[in-house]
């Protein structure tokens, strides 16, 4: 269980790890580490932000907490979901690149499901550098077909224009559907 303290906060998340000591910094909250074992309360583990506790299938808050110290654990509640597919499929591609069919031995069922295979599918062809943080994945799997270039200026339009995943998406078929004419 991550255990800390809760400190003064910069802009972006971060960890740093150094010294035996560890940081992790998100928003408004800079979390000090006194315990970085991780408990496995039945199989789960738990990470907490202040008073707020994460596991994976709830959230738990302690007393009540001020409103002011709920925007941070929140947003990145939410940025945690938002980011998740990429970690996945990132990872994955990673550890496939570096050990092959080694790696995926080692996973186990965990590269069986068609959801993990497609965040793999969407990390591996829309690269780092073309991926908008304001956008949902789900937009950058409707471009993930196209050329890396066309990837970036649609997605910038998408961004500008305030365009959700299936707007999105209609682009891209009216885009496909010229280039076959």
């Amino acid at each position: 269980m991550i255990r800390g303290t809760v400190g003064k906060w910069p802009k972006k998340p971060t960890i740093i790890i150094g010294d035996n000591a560890r940081k992790i910094y998100w928003q408004n909250f800079l979390v000090f580490p006194t315990d970085m074992q991780t408990t496995m309360a039945a199989n789960e583990p738990k990470m907490g932000l202040g008073p707020f506790d994460f596991r994976p299938a709830n959230a738990k808050v302690k007393g009540r907490p001020p409103l002011a110290e709920w925007q941070g654990p929140l947003q990145f509640a939410l940025w945690c979901q938002r980011a998740s597919p990429w970690w996945i499929g990132d990872m994955i591609n990673s550890g496939e690149d570096l050990y092959g069919e080694e790696f995926g031995e080692v996973c186990g069922a965990t590269l069986s499901t068609e959801m993990v295979s497609r965040y793999a599918s969407v990390a591996r062809r829309v690269p780092a550098q073309n991926r908008r943080p304001a956008l949902s994945w789900s937009a950058h799997a409707s471009v993930a077909r196209l050329p890396h270039a066309q990837q970036r200026r649609l997605l910038a339009e998408a961004e500008r224009e305030g365009w959700n995943s299936d707007d999105l998406r209609k682009r891209v078929q009216q885009i496909v559907k010229a280039n076959r004419s």
